[in-house]
């Protein structure tokens, strides 16, 4: 049995700006593209919020350097 994979065009297989950065209090860590929960959808790659909002991260602001 053959297993299929594909990449949908305009996908971004890797992140831009590390695998985390901190803004506004913040973490960001990237998320890879994966199948949706029903595996009829690809979602792209991206950046998510993690954790808790941390008092020492408040004021640093990131630039995104999102290439899309």
């Amino acid at each position: 049995m053959a297993i299929g994979f594909s990449i949908e065009v305009g996908d971004q297989p890797f992140y831009t700006d590390g695998p985390s950065y901190w803004d506004g209090g913040y973490e960001w860590v990237w998320i890879p593209g994966h199948r949706g929960k029903h595996h009829d959808e690809w979602i792209h790659g991206h950046y998510a919020r993690h954790g808790k909002f941390q008092r020492e991260h408040a004021k640093e602001h990131h630039q995104h350097h999102d290439q899309r």
